[in-house]
């Protein structure tokens, strides 16, 4: 018997197959019969979570029974800590978009048996932002932002990113920096300087720290005609404004106060001719402006009652006697008188005589020679006997 077939089939694709078989024997009688061969194929997709938190299945599998594909579905990825959101399936380990998404069909050939898919996950990019107040300057800009970029696949990412504080501007003013707090006099941010922003600062506000600083001055002048002294002219501090303060104040201490003891001591005041004081003798003193000033003030006192007169004298030697603030050569000269020179003495200290406003007069003539002069001579050059030098009017 001769057996001949006919017709094909491939193993490696799945489908139907007919095969013709036909027998014929020595006397050429023949004999044809028909078998179908079908052929199935599994293919089967390897799954890694590459980082996920966790997934439904390593494998997923599915047969082809005819054609040359089938589908399939794919694993459940659940995100990490590190990487919460899920973004699918891809064939590179390194990816960030996917070629499948989670739990879907997914459609295979042959080629793709044992193919491996890795599972893409992603963390969100972040931007934090720093707010910023001029707080009376000026500034570059009232925002400053920095991104931390996406991570994927289980990477963390940074808690952190960096940014530069806005430029201050202030003209005549000093730039201190950036504070939290509207009223510092301190700055915790440097102007322009790196500021670094995460979760727990996202938001913050900052402003910004400027300073003035000028001088204010108290003038203190001292009553001349009353011989009296002081123990300095100008007494200067520095006061400073802050941010939005329009004005500052700081603390002098007034000049200390010495007279004859002819004289109480009243104090100092802003009037010239007052007769009562707004500031005592070495007190402390508060002065407040918005800039630069000067402040006056004058010696104010009183001459003291019951001190009796001494009588008129004149004046003995034949050199210049000065008219000095106090009784003794430590204190100032301020004029002179001389020989023959009369004056009205009011009492006696230490040796040294004392006139209050008397005019002096020329021996042998009744006009005022100098005006009315307060001060003192030494005791020495003043006779008061001497009845021929008397002036008479």
């Amino acid at each position: 018997i001769n057996i001949t077939t006919s017709g094909t089939f491939n193993v490696n694709s799945a489908g139907t197959y007919t095969i013709t078989y036909t027998a014929k024997d020595l006397a050429g009688k023949t004999t044809t019969k028909t078998r179908k061969i079908t052929v199935n194929k599994k293919i089967t997709l390897n799954f890694e979570k590459n980082g996920a938190g966790s997934i439904s299945a390593t494998t997923a599998s599915c047969t082809i029974t005819s054609g040359t594909t089938c589908t399939l579905t794919t694993p459940t990825i659940n995100g990490s800590t590190n990487t919460p959101t899920v973004i699918g399936w891809n064939t590179s380990a390194s990816a960030n978009t996917s070629s499948v998404g989670s739990g879907k069909t997914l459609t295979v050939s042959s080629s793709d048996n044992d193919a491996k898919y890795y599972a893409i996950t992603r963390k969100d990019a972040v931007t934090y932002t720093a707010n910023f107040d001029a707080n009376g300057a000026s500034l570059s800009a009232t925002t400053a932002s920095c991104t931390i970029n996406a991570t994927y696949n289980g990477t963390a990412q940074a808690e952190s990113c960096t940014t530069t504080a806005p430029t201050i501007t202030r003209s005549g003013w000093s730039i201190v920096g950036y504070n939290t707090s509207s009223s510092a006099t301190t700055s915790s941010l440097a102007n322009k300087g790196s500021l670094t922003l995460k979760s727990s600062n996202n938001g913050v506000k900052y402003y910004a720290i400027t300073k003035y600083a000028y001088t204010l001055t108290g003038n203190f002048t001292n009553n001349i005609n009353k011989a009296v002294a002081a123990t300095s002219s100008t007494v200067s501090c520095t006061a400073t404004r802050w941010n939005k303060n329009t004005s500052a104040s700081c603390s002098i201490t007034a000049p200390t106060i010495s007279t004859g003891v002819y004289y109480n001591i009243i104090g100092w005041n802003e009037t010239e001719s007052a007769t009562t004081s707004s500031l005592n003798s070495g007190a402390s003193k508060t002065l407040s402006a918005s800039d630069a000033q000067t402040f006056n003030y004058y010696t104010i006192v009183t001459y003291k009652t019951g001190w009796a007169n001494l009588g008129s004298g004149f004046v003995c030697d034949d050199n210049v006697l000065y008219l000095r603030y106090g009784p003794s050569t430590d204190y100032g000269r301020f004029g002179s008188i001389h020989q023959g020179d009369t004056v009205v003495v009011k009492g006696e200290q230490n040796g040294w005589y004392y006139f209050i406003d008397e005019p002096i007069r020329e021996w042998g003539n009744c006009n005022d020679r100098y005006g009315a002069y307060t001060g003192y001579v030494s005791g020495t050059y003043i006779q008061f006997s001497y009845a021929a030098k008397t002036c008479t009017c």
